[in-house]
């Protein structure tokens, strides 16, 4: 199934959730993205367990910005995150290792 919309790609998010490798991570990436269902998101790992819900979180580890498609295009391996912060697609700020190691939080495939 090839993931178009937010919603269907947090969905994905849910469902290959690996609660193993969040050992050690508690923490949450703030996610302000532009386009169709964007807007403010918080993707919260606390205690081997993950919560996606709108809205601004008071003290995110990380905060990335970008548009809705280019996030899932970077969540589905079809677009490098490096790659689009260099051409100015998407910024970072905080801690961008955390960032990055969430994407190893979810099964592939």
């Amino acid at each position: 199934m090839e993931i178009r919309t937010l919603h269907e790609l947090f969905d994905e998010y849910r469902a290959r959730f690996l609660p193993d490798r969040a050992h050690g991570v508690d923490g949450a990436v703030q996610l302000r993205l532009s386009g169709e269902d964007g807007g403010d998101w918080i993707l919260e790992v606390r205690d081997r367990a993950l919560r996606i819900e709108p809205g601004v979180h008071e003290a995110p580890l990380a905060t990335v910005a970008c548009r809705v498609q280019d996030w899932i295009a970077v969540s589905t391996g079809r677009a490098n995150p490096m790659a689009l912060v260099i051409k100015g697609r998407m910024k970072v700020t905080g801690a961008m290792a955390t960032a990055m190691r969430f994407q190893q939080l979810f099964r592939v495939g």
